[in-house]
């Protein structure tokens, strides 16, 4: 198929596989990775995760995780206090022992338990947030906790990747000196960009060329992508950081507006590409695996951020709806599966299987399906406890 009408089908079925999912109170995200399975091998065989796709599906990734950088401000973090801390902290650990738990279960190697459970620990901000909103409960106080607590998780979740990476090595590197090179770029690195890209952002201001203060944000954007891959890390975490870095200056909302219509289009891609990847006999050859894995997942979040929000003191009714609230794996928990799919390590082998992806891929897909029912009964039945949290 000509690469130009392979694009076309892509982004267009993506964008008609989202609107139907919305259309169905579920989030686009499930519709496009839905229409990526429907094209790919495991049905119609129309397209292929060829060079096109997967170059344009890193562009997604990078353009994605940059966008949650950008509404990620660490000033939000540090105020939501010690309950939202624990919540996350509790949905992170449980879920991610579980993770590593189920992979050493079913004989899978360490590196790949270490993956599933980073995937494991995120949690889907973006679907959350949608849910929430539907509800009517997005200002509560619990949904307060439930979002600063989920932008916890997938930092912590991109954190393990970056530190997976990093141990396993990287370019035939040692896996000493990788992870040398990647605390460089966390203590020195980061902190530099951290002080001096506002400072460059302030002073681009006076370009008088327009769009020049937008085109010269995503070549630092795309350096610090590389500086990240360079110290044996993922680009992704770079995008991220940098997200985080704008976030704080006078310019976010501009630079938001204007990557918005660059994520309309590539990002959709990346979860079609997921869908492709995608593995469908997977869920039929091994019922058990991805059955006990989305359990996992499941009462890991439950458990784990009811303890946390119980030792803050919050009451059992309330812990119930915001650990169901942290149940659902989306933009991160895919971020981290899809990447490492296409991750190498030193043996030439793939950081994570085709068989556990799909299983990831599959128990994504569960608990964004089964998240909002449970919570619309949980929030109707409970509504008037949702806002007395300390």
């Amino acid at each position: 198929m000509h690469e130009l009408l392979e694009i076309a089908i892509v982004i267009i079925s993506a964008k008609i596989g989202g609107e139907v999912s919305e259309y169905f109170g579920q989030s686009p995200i499930l519709g496009q990775i839905i229409v990526g399975m429907v094209l790919g091998p495991s049905a119609l065989g129309l397209v292929a995760y060829d060079e096109m796709i997967k170059l344009l599906a890193e562009f997604g990734i990078i353009f994605l995780i940059f966008m949650v950088g950008l509404q990620t401000r660490p000033r939000d973090i540090k105020e939501v206090g010690v309950p939202s801390g624990l919540l996350a902290l509790g949905g992170v650990i449980l879920p991610f022992l579980g993770g590593i738990g189920s992979a050493f279960f079913f004989g899978f190697h360490w590196q790949e338990g270490l993956i599933l459970g980073a995937a494991l620990s995120a949690t889907s901000v973006a679907l959350t947030a949608g849910v929430l909103m539907d509800l009517g409960r997005i200002r509560t106080k619990a949904a307060e906790m439930i979002l600063a607590a989920a932008v916890i998780d997938d930092v912590i979740g991109l954190l393990i990747l970056t530190m997976t990476i990093a141990v396993l090595g990287a370019g035939g590197m040692n896996p000493i000196i990788s992870l040398l090179y990647a605390l460089i770029f966390w203590a020195v690195l980061f902190p530099v960009g951290w002080k001096a890209v506002p400072i460059i952002t302030s002073r681009l201001r006076r370009m008088k060329t327009e769009g020049g203060l937008f085109v010269i944000v995503l070549g630092i954007l795309f350096l610090f992508a590389f500086a990240a891959e360079s110290t044996g890390l993922a680009g992704i975490v770079g995008a991220f950081l940098m997200g985080m870095i704008l976030s704080e200056t006078h310019d976010s909302d501009m630079i938001m507006k204007s990557t918005l219509p660059i994520y309309y289009f590539l990002a959709p891609v990346f979860f079609v590409s997921i869908g492709i990847l995608f593995d469908i006999s997977v869920l039929l050859s091994a019922p058990l695996m991805v059955t006990v894995v989305t359990v996992v997942a499941i009462l890991g979040k439950i458990a784990g951020s009811g303890i946390g929000t119980m030792i803050s003191g919050v009451s059992g009714k309330v812990s119930l709806f915001i650990g169901f609230g942290m149940v659902p794996r989306g933009e991160v928990a895919l971020i981290i599966a899809g990447f490492a799919r296409t991750f190498e390590t030193d043996a030439g082998n793939p950081l994570l299987g085709s068989e556990l992806f799909s299983v990831i891929t599959g128990m994504s897909l569960i608990t964004i399906l089964v998240t909002p029912s449970i919570l619309k009964f949980i929030g109707d039945n409970y509504s008037e406890y949702l806002d007395k949290v300390k």
